[in-house]
């Protein structure tokens, strides 16, 4: 759905509505889990527009690759606020139809979480946060 030759990010705002509750849902999280399961659904609805199967299928395939780091990051609860504030920031920026800065909200966001597990894992992370943030670029 983002993405900056994609016909179907003219048409993200009409997702914010669904995101916003969503996001909210997340907001209310008490459990890891239950976190977790909101923010792919977040992440997922946000992509769902995109008519570029190639795309999908590679997003689909990065966020197998940090599905453990997510559940890393989300077993700490206290860090929900922060990417429940980055979500509103790119719902935000839907409904001004500013993809360019959703897009870099999106970096944001996964960056945080990314560097949120990394710290609180305490080991490198396997895949170089650089290369995924630059193939994430590419594809979105």
């Amino acid at each position: 759905m983002l993405g900056r030759r994609s016909s179907s990010a003219v048409c993200a705002h009409l997702l914010v509505p669904e995101l916003a509750r969503i996001n909210l849902e997340f907001a209310r999280a008490r459990t890891s889990q239950r976190a977790l399961d909101l923010a792919c659904r977040w992440h997922e609805r946000l992509t769902s527009q995109s008519q570029n199967r190639r795309l999908l299928e590679t997003i689909s395939a990065l966020r197998l690759g940090i599905r453990r780091y997510e559940m890393v990051y989300m077993a700490d609860t206290r860090l929900l606020p922060e990417s429940v504030a980055q979500h509103n920031a790119i719902i935000d920026d839907l409904k001004q139809h500013d993809t360019e800065a959703a897009m870099k909200g999106l970096e944001k966001n996964w960056r945080f979480g990314m560097e949120g597990a990394h710290q609180k894992d305490g080991r490198r992370i396997c895949m170089c946060k650089e290369e995924a943030l630059r193939d994430y670029r590419e594809i979105v």
